[in-house]
């Protein structure tokens, strides 16, 4: 079931070296990951359960370039000096195909060159 849900939300398979890599250290070191989070995607139960800042994201002043996957919601209206852009790709565009990499580099460089 994790593996689908991966999959579908996180990275497409095979995962890049880079990500394996990450994964694999992350499991070696379940402190922090567990105190955050809890044990699984599933079973939220950490520090992040009932944590948000949507109430406060309205007073940010600084400009704030906002990334985010198709599949996932999107509270960029909310902040006012925003660049939004959404990627038709998982949580890791940066990481998947390569015409994705390149307009993701793009989108963070346009961002930071002009910001």
């Amino acid at each position: 079931m994790v593996g689908i849900f991966f999959e579908k939300h996180v990275c497409k398979s095979p995962w890049p070296k880079v990500t394996e890599t990450s994964f694999a250290a992350m499991m070696q070191h379940t402190t922090m990951y567990h105190t955050m989070n809890g044990p699984s995607e599933f079973t939220i139960t950490g520090m992040l359960k009932s944590w948000s800042c949507l109430d406060q994201i309205h007073t940010i002043t600084t400009p704030t370039l906002l990334t985010n996957g198709r599949l996932h919601e999107s509270f960029f209206q909310r902040i006012p000096h925003v660049k939004w852009a959404q990627s038709l790709q998982r949580h890791m565009p940066f990481l998947e195909k390569e015409e994705d990499q390149t307009r993701y580099l793009q989108v963070v460089t346009d961002f930071l060159t002009c910001a």
